[in-house]
């Protein structure tokens, strides 16, 4: 005989009540078992934009020498102003004042007056370190410059850029997003130390120009692209503090002879439409074109990276740059005959 409604209503009554009771308690141990490993993120940050200020550095081993910069220097300064227009340059340089007094002239060459003379640019004098604090010494002029740059973020805030660094795109949404830090991967995983973006103090760059005196040893990368890994890793999780962007949108190219290949090696332009060659450099924001030159890499039928070749705009980093070469060609500001 099967039991009517009534007999069972308190059997119900009695599994409602079971539920109201445990569930908050099940819910509470889950919450106990996985708070500690999951931190919810607060829901409103603080603005933390990165200012619009760009950084290049220049050291030479002699501060009387002369401040002698190339076209494709020229190309990357340019190429920040052309689509970012930062509200300010900053070079900074341990060259001697009468140095910058005659790249300003023109007696150090046309690139190097046409760099000083933008109206953004403001030359900051550094001065350059001898050891780190763990008293190793500092001989490389590629490290010096290392430690230039992440105290030159760190104390005015802004974004560097190598000199063989190339902007292609505006960058000021990344530096509007609300981080306060913004780096790239490289070929090999860590994070690219030729540009980095931070605001004035931040984490990154604060710790990052503290432990490079602690770790420097001499080696290449041990206080650079080793570094800002590990300690930008290390930010990601505090919200608002880092940003770590793919390998495409910094530096989508490296140092190997068949990146080279792929960045510098000219083709038949008029074949261009459909080649296979051509790079589609649309999710980068940054091109760190490594040189050529520093790698023992030569560019066939060209002696250096000059006008003539970026008009000719049969490479891959040739058609990157054309807009920039282009827009200062307008200017009167350089000429496809001019050396480099």
């Amino acid at each position: 005989m099967r039991p009517t409604k009534r007999a069972l209503r308190p059997f119900f009554l009695i599994g409602m009540m079971t539920i109201i009771i445990l569930a908050p308690i099940l819910y509470y141990h889950a919450y106990e078992s996985t708070h500690n490993i999951i931190k919810p993120t607060p829901l409103v940050l603080p603005a933390q934009d990165i200012p619009d200020r760009a950084h290049f550095v220049y050291v030479v081993e002699k501060e009387e020498a002369d401040l002698v910069f190339s076209f494709s220097q020229a190309l990357s300064v340019f190429a920040a102003r052309y689509h970012w227009h930062p509200r300010e340059i900053f070079l900074h340089t341990n060259v001697a004042e009468r140095s910058i007094v005659r790249a300003r002239q023109g007696l150090a060459g046309k690139w190097s007056r046409m760099i000083l003379n933008v109206p953004e640019m403001t030359v900051v004098k550094v001065q350059l370190p001898m050891k780190a604090a763990n008293g190793v010494p500092i001989r490389h002029m590629e490290h010096k410059s290392d430690f230039v740059r992440v105290q030159a973020v760190r104390d005015f805030g802004g974004v560097y850029l190598d000199f063989d660094a190339h902007v292609l795109r505006d960058i000021r949404p990344l530096l509007r997003m609300g981080f306060r830090a913004v780096g790239g991967r490289q070929v090999d995983g860590l994070v690219i130390s030729g540009t980095f973006m931070a605001s004035k103090g931040a984490k990154l760059v604060s710790r990052w120009y503290d432990e490079m005196h602690r770790v420097y040893d001499g080696a290449w990368i041990t206080h650079s692209n080793k570094l800002i890994t590990s300690i930008g890793q290390g930010l990601v999780s505090e919200a608002g503090q880092m940003l770590i962007l793919d390998r495409a949108a910094l530096a989508p190219g490296d140092w190997s002879k068949a990146q080279c290949t792929n960045l510098w090696q000219t083709h038949d332009s008029t074949s261009a439409s459909d080649a296979a060659w051509l790079h589609d450099y649309s999710d980068t924001w940054v091109l760190h074109a490594f040189s050529p030159h520093r790698f023992q890499w030569r560019i066939k039928g060209y002696s250096s990276i000059t006008p003539r070749y970026v008009f000719a705009n049969a490479s891959n980093f040739a058609r990157a740059v054309m807009p920039v070469a282009r827009h200062m060609a307008e200017q009167g500001l350089v000429g496809v005959h001019d050396e480099n």
